[in-house]
């Protein structure tokens, strides 16, 4: 029986470049890559339900899902439209102010990681879930083009349950076997600032996207061993930098090869 691999995220699941999705996936006859660049949680969710009535998830099936941060809006209308971060986003700030709130987007999040966990064990597939940033940081992203905003999301020390006790009721989901830590942007505070350093389009750029090996290593010393499983993909990366050598990326041939590492979505 073929051994099927789903992963499900942000750009830190699926980036011009390998991430994790790609070095787990190397383990798997198939994987299966629903990742999008900018995704927030309501998208993961419900392209996790469309893979399922596209794919029809089997005993013999793998899903991982890197959960995106609370502050996302996402938008379907002919397509998904994925902008990332709301407060860098082409949402006004007027129009934030009117029909989003960061309450909100926690509370949607929240039930969409309960119902993921429940599909998943109804379906006694294989499962785990991660996240790109820490869940119980209700500001898990920074940065904001709002001046106003950059302050309130500067405060520290947070916890989502001390800052909205009602929530409490979802600590469950937290303490789900399958919860994978240290989320990914916690893992890569080991690294230097200047190991995010690239050339791209002729010029010196700060990526804070976690880089290849970073992802090689969380995969190897956080993901895999959830599965029991000992993880050696090196030469996905050592591919990878044969193709951009020196930290100069070029982007189409990153995003090339990156793509021909696994099987892209078909949506509706």
């Amino acid at each position: 029986m073929t051994k099927r691999l789903f992963t499900f995220g942000c750009s830190y699941t699926d980036y011009y470049w390998p991430t994790w999705a790609n070095f787990f996936g190397s383990l798997y006859d198939e994987h299966h890559n629903w990742g999008c660049v900018g995704g927030g949680n309501q998208f993961i969710f419900e392209s996790l339900v469309e893979c399922n009535i596209s794919h029809h998830f089997n005993e013999n099936d793998t899903i991982v899902v890197m959960w995106s941060t609370y502050q996302r809006f996402d938008l379907y209308l002919d397509h998904w439209i994925t902008p990332g971060n709301i407060y860098n986003s082409s949402y006004s700030e007027d129009w934030i102010e009117k029909y989003w709130s960061i309450k909100g987007g926690i509370l949607h999040s929240l039930n969409y990681i309960s119902a993921a966990q429940l599909i998943l064990d109804a379906l006694n597939v294989e499962w785990a879930m991660a996240s790109m940033c820490d869940l119980l940081d209700p500001f898990g992203e920074k940065k904001s083009k709002f001046s106003n905003i950059r302050k309130w999301l500067k405060q520290s020390k947070l916890n989502l349950f001390d800052e909205y006790p009602k929530m409490k009721k979802y600590e469950t989901i937290f303490a789900n076997k399958n919860m994978i830590s240290p989320p990914l942007n916690d893992f890569c505070k080991r690294y230097r600032k200047d190991d995010f350093n690239f050339n791209r389009h002729n010029k010196s750029i700060v990526d804070y996207h976690p880089t290849p090996l970073m992802h090689l290593e969380w995969t190897q010393q956080i993901l895999a061993p959830h599965f029991g499983i000992i993880s050696d993909a090196s030469d996905i990366l050592e591919q990878w930098q044969s193709l951009c050598s020196t930290r100069i990326v070029d982007v189409e041939t990153s995003l090339n090869y990156t793509n021909s590492l696994h099987i892209k979505p078909n949506r509706i």
